[in-house]
């Protein structure tokens, strides 16, 4: 991704509000499992963290738009939550350790290329082996539990 990539962003998390609810597929896979550390690649303002936080995840967010982390920064205060945001590309930031319980990889579209190499950094990330890594496109196909990767994957 390139600058002007941040700076589109940043205009389109500016211009709007976006949804709030976490993505559903993400509750389905996550609401039973004990808080833990969680990574959110490409969290924008942060729905799907800001969530995870107030059920007692401790949430790092990466996305390439600071305005839409200033907005889940937002969010958090509003929940009375702590989430820690990291202001960088999703295509070249990688976490100094492993250890995450759950990463969420949502509503990115990369092509095929990137993504493989996106998955491939939110696997090793994961807390092997009790890690699950999540990952689910909206809105349209392909979408839903059955592009999710899990704990068996």
């Amino acid at each position: 991704m390139t600058a002007s990539s941040g700076e589109m962003w940043d205009r389109r998390f500016a211009e709007r509000a976006w949804p709030a609810d976490p993505d559903p597929y993400l509750v389905e896979l996550a609401e039973s499992l004990s808080p833990g550390r969680g990574l959110d690649l490409g969290a924008g303002p942060g729905r799907n963290s800001l969530w995870l936080a107030a059920k007692g995840w401790d949430m790092t967010l990466v996305d390439l738009s600071r305005v839409g982390l200033d907005q889940a920064l937002a969010g958090a205060g509003a929940l009375g939550v702590t989430i820690a945001p990291v202001h960088a590309d999703v295509y070249d930031w990688q976490p100094d350790e492993a250890g995450f319980d759950l990463v969420i990889v949502a509503n990115l579209h990369p092509g095929p290329d990137a993504l493989a190499v996106i998955l491939g950094r939110a696997r090793s990330a994961t807390a092997a082996p009790t890690g699950r890594t999540s990952r689910s496109y909206s809105p349209g196909p392909p979408n839903g539990p059955d592009v999710m990767l899990s704990d068996a994957s």
